[in-house]
């Protein structure tokens, strides 16, 4: 007991009643955690007597998580990846990443970008296993925080805490019309036209900007489309217009081929935009990541002089 200093209490120990929580059973616990299991009942059960607190039931059928136990498993999961994320970034601030460097990119970037990044980093960095990875927003945010990507291309914003996020280039959202639409006839689209309109758009849990932000923007300026789907992908959303059942917001690389049966309007004011950011965990301290920033805001023109703009501060401007 005289091993135990709350709140300092031992990683190790939290990673017992992180795996056990997930297991609830002793035996296939210890087995992962490669410790015996007597030994992991008793950890747990000193563990319990020194916080005052029962984490687990224990029956001989079964062991279940009380109230007391699901919160403090859930917290231990935090710890457990803090301190991982801590290596981590000690190691790539120092240069001594293992395993490959891995950038993801959502599917709604500009691809165009990937084979001059890909280009640039293999001659810069040519003895490194650098890796592109598709991956939506909201997946890079997670896999950033737990160290399985390094780098990221999302689409703007990201709000998860620990992330660093950069602002590198603001893409219009055009509307993608059925061929014989009414709205065809206008050469440019007004936001109010999306009132009671049936519109795809991408959904908001893999891109966050097509969630919460798209409703703020239409509460703002009370247009209610009729959202007719949610996709996962643009070319998803433009085989439904295709279809000619609905319109669908869209980024505007992503006019690109052409189809026949499509027609795409720019809206009047560009009040719809999306933003691609860089983002990273922690500091620029990676070699690689230094010199993909560098050659990705020599690539891009930064949307202020300042070169480095305040992601929260041009958000705000879009609403």
């Amino acid at each position: 007991m005289a091993s135990f200093m709350y709140p300092g209490i031992e990683l190790r120990l939290l990673r017992y009643v992180a795996v056990l929580a997930e297991q609830l059973n002793f035996t296939r616990a210890a087995a992962r955690l490669h410790v015996a299991q007597p030994s992991l009942s008793k950890q747990i059960r000193e563990l319990e007597e020194y916080l005052g607190l029962k984490l687990f039931d224990r029956t001989k059928r079964e062991v279940r998580l009380t109230a007391a136990g699901e919160a403090f498993a859930t917290e231990a999961r935090q710890a457990i990846l803090h301190a991982e994320r801590a290596v981590l970034g000690a190691r790539a601030a120092n240069g001594q990443h293992k395993g490959p460097w891995s950038l993801g990119y959502s599917p709604l970037i500009d691809l165009r970008i990937l084979p001059k990044v890909r280009q640039h980093l293999s001659v810069t960095h040519p003895a490194d296993d650098v890796r592109l990875v598709s991956a939506h927003t909201s997946e890079q945010a997670d896999r950033l925080i737990r160290g399985d990507l390094q780098a990221g291309l999302v689409i703007l914003p990201l709000n998860e805490e620990g992330l660093t996020c950069e602002c590198l280039h603001r893409e219009t959202l055009v509307l993608a019309l059925p061929k014989y639409h009414l709205l065809t006839h206008k050469a440019h689209i007004e936001i109010t036209d999306l009132h009671e309109l049936p519109l795809v758009t991408i959904r908001g849990d893999i891109e966050p900007r097509f969630g919460e932000d798209l409703r703020r923007i239409f509460g703002v300026t009370r247009i209610r489309p009729r959202i007719f789907h949610r996709a996962t992908t643009q070319p998803e959303a433009l085989e439904i217009v295709s279809e000619g059942s609905a319109a669908a917001l869209i980024l505007s690389p992503a006019q690109y081929p052409v189809r026949e049966s499509i027609v795409f309007r720019r809206f009047v004011d560009e009040f719809l935009t999306a933003e691609m950011g860089l983002a990273y965990l922690g500091e620029t301290g990676s070699p690689i990541l230094k010199t993909l920033r560098k050659f990705l805001f020599e690539t891009f023109q930064p949307l202020d002089a300042s070169k480095f703009c305040d992601c929260q501060l041009t958000q705000m401007k879009l609403f």
